[in-house]
């Protein structure tokens, strides 16, 4: 989905056949995020200042905008994905604390958080910081809202993927 130089967002497609009493076949399909690469240690991410991380979010053929703020002495993040045109044009990825998160089976440090769609559908999102010193975001938003491309819980998966601009302190 998303290459980065320190993290790649991968989708995956999970299909399987049924073959049930009457033995007919049955096709089920999901789609699944996977995130990986080289996660920032918690001693190297910025202790002050306020990035702005911008790139993508995308789910099978929708590619949405990624714009992600974080407040490194506050140690809080919060952003949007834009161009969510089944969510009503936005989804708000809610504000949420920098600590250790487990995201896709790897403990990072990220931002785990709630968000919520102009048309009032509602998800969590996970981001993890990935690089020598957070320069970029990697992670998976799930929203409620159902449609024939989902994944194995029954959600819509986005990846997430972005740099972050400079520091202004």
């Amino acid at each position: 989905i998303y290459q980065q130089p320190y993290s790649m967002v991968v989708g995956t497609w999970l299909t399987k056949d049924i073959k049930d009493d009457v033995n007919q076949l049955t096709n089920g399909t999901s789609y699944n995020v996977n995130v990986v690469g080289f996660s920032t240690p918690a001693a190297a991410l910025p202790n002050a200042g306020k990035a702005t991380y911008t790139g993508l979010g995308s789910h099978v053929r929708d590619k949405l905008n990624l714009i992600y703020n974080v407040d490194f002495a506050k140690r809080t993040g919060s952003g949007s994905l834009l161009k969510a045109t089944n969510y009503g044009g936005k989804i708000s990825l809610n504000e949420g604390k920098i600590a250790k998160i487990n995201l896709k089976g790897n403990e990072v440090i990220g931002i785990s958080s709630s968000a919520t769609a102009l048309d009032g559908t509602l998800g969590k999102y996970n981001i993890g910081f990935y690089g020598t010193e957070a320069q970029e975001i990697a992670g998976s938003l799930e929203m409620d809202k159902g449609s024939f491309w989902e994944n194995v819980k029954g959600k819509i998966e986005f990846g997430l993927g972005a740099t972050r601009g400079e520091i202004s302190k």
